[in-house]
């Protein structure tokens, strides 16, 4: 059978940097270009833990059913709420009171603000809407929205399944591949076992609604104060570490038709002249 020794230089460079970092190299150095048929069916039966047969039909009635019902029908203050959006105002406010220090961005204002006074201007604005929902506040201006919503999940009950099941079996065909190229015969066995008890069905089951769930949102804005700053020294520096290396998308030279007179004055202009650009046009 077929191995690439995959990063071997970089699991040479971890031992003499990191004798711990180099033992967690050697662990995945090892990558399969062609699995055996045998380790494929182990593959495929491992696939049920991330996405079981017939989970793109699942995702997509969840998303069009009861997550669409929530985000349409849930009164605004009460899903503000259970997604914390005073508090990811708050973030968001912290995150760009950094960028300002941090960037010179000229926000007016924002600096005399406090994060008490963020939160309450947010809870004023959501407290106003009082019982209004998404599809009241929308129903307001179309008397047919619910008529219109009736109508598209009709549509989408019936058209959706067989698109859902078209991208269903090759999705799990191309995961089970990978899997058999990343994972070793008896890991696979394990995941498989996992897949087959009520905790993994019910992870392969809820996992890919992660993203969707309110905590979700309030984990991702409640980090977002302290990694957006934190990134802008990361910027200065790969910018000061590839000054040297020309533009990767470099600026196209312009017609000379497009530039200004002042610009056409301008010492060491390129531009390509109007005789060029209508041989340029036609090659």
């Amino acid at each position: 059978m077929k191995k690439l020794i995959a990063l071997s230089a970089s699991a040479l460079a971890l031992t003499v940097a990191s004798p711990a970092l180099a033992a967690e190299a050697q662990a995945v150095q090892t990558v399969e270009l062609a699995p055996s048929g045998a380790k494929l069916d182990l593959a495929r039966g491992a696939v049920d833990i991330l996405w079981p047969e017939g989970n793109a039909e699942y995702v997509v009635d969840y998303l069009v059913g009861p997550y669409a019902d929530k985000m349409l029908y849930t009164p605004i203050p009460q899903l503000a709420e259970e997604y914390g959006v005073v508090e990811s105002a708050k973030a968001i406010f912290l995150s760009m009171k950094a960028l300002d220090g941090e960037m010179g961005l000229g926000l007016d204002g924002i600096d005399d603000m406090t994060p008490e006074q963020i939160e309450a201007t947010a809870g004023m604005f959501i407290a106003m809407l009082g019982d209004k929902s998404v599809a009241s506040m929308i129903g307001e201006k179309d008397e047919h929205f619910d008529e219109r919503i009736s109508i598209l999940r009709d549509v989408l009950d019936k058209e959706l399944p067989p698109v859902a099941a078209a991208f269903d079996a090759p999705f799990r065909e191309g995961m089970a591949r990978v899997f058999a190229r990343q994972y070793s015969e008896s890991e696979l066995v394990e995941l498989a076992a996992f897949a087959a008890t009520p905790t993994g069905k019910k992870f392969a089951h809820n996992y890919m609604l992660m993203g969707f769930q309110p905590e979700y949102y309030l984990g991702m804005f409640e980090g977002l104060p302290a990694a957006l700053p934190a990134m802008m020294p990361l910027a200065e520096t790969l910018e000061a570490r590839m000054a040297h290396l020309p533009p990767m998308f470099p600026e196209p030279t312009p017609y000379c038709e497009d530039l200004s007179e002042e610009e056409l004055a301008g010492e060491d202009v390129e531009c390509i002249a109007d005789e060029a650009a209508e041989e340029h046009d036609h090659d």
